[in-house]
C-alpha cells in the first residue's frame, strides 16, 4: 500500500497508523517522500523489534521534519520506553514543528 501511494505520488493529509504489521520502513519511506501532512498518529506494535530504535531516529531525524512546516496535529504512541519517547534526542524537531496545535507522545 505504502510503496504505490509513493509511486502514484498521492499525498495524504491525515494518516493514522494502528499497531502496525510488517515493515515499518516502507511507511517511513512514503512520509518522507513528500510534505504537507497535517495528522500524523502512530501507534506501534505491540512487540520488540531490534530495529525499533533505528526507525525512531530515522523518524526523528529525516521523516518528521519533512512536514514540521504543516504539522497540526501528532501522536506518536510508543508500546515500550524507546526512543520514539520524548527526550533530549529529539526535543529540538518538536520545536520546529510551527504549526503543532495536539501533541500526544510518550515521555521516557
Amino acid at each position: 500500500v505504502w510503496i504505490t501511494l509513493a509511486l502514484e505520488q498521492i499525498r495524504l493529509r491525515s494518516i493514522v497508523v494502528s499497531r502496525y504489521h510488517g515493515n515499518v520502513d516502507a511507511i517511513l519511506d512514503y512520509i518522507q517522500s513528500y510534505s504537507g501532512l497535517e495528522i500524523l498518529s502512530l501507534i506501534s506494535p505491540g512487540w520488540y523489534d531490534p530495529t525499533y530504535n533505528d526507525a525512531a531516529d530515522r523518524f526523528y531525524k529525516d521523516v518528521l521534519p519533512m512536514h514540521e512546516q504543516s504539522l497540526v496535529k501528532l501522536e506518536v504512541k510508543p508500546v515500550f520506553e524507546s526512543r520514539w519517547c520524548f527526550g533530549e534526542h529529539n526535543i529540538e524537531v518538536f520545536r520546529r514543528c510551527t504549526k503543532l496545535r495536539s501533541l500526544w507522545v510518550r515521555v521516557d
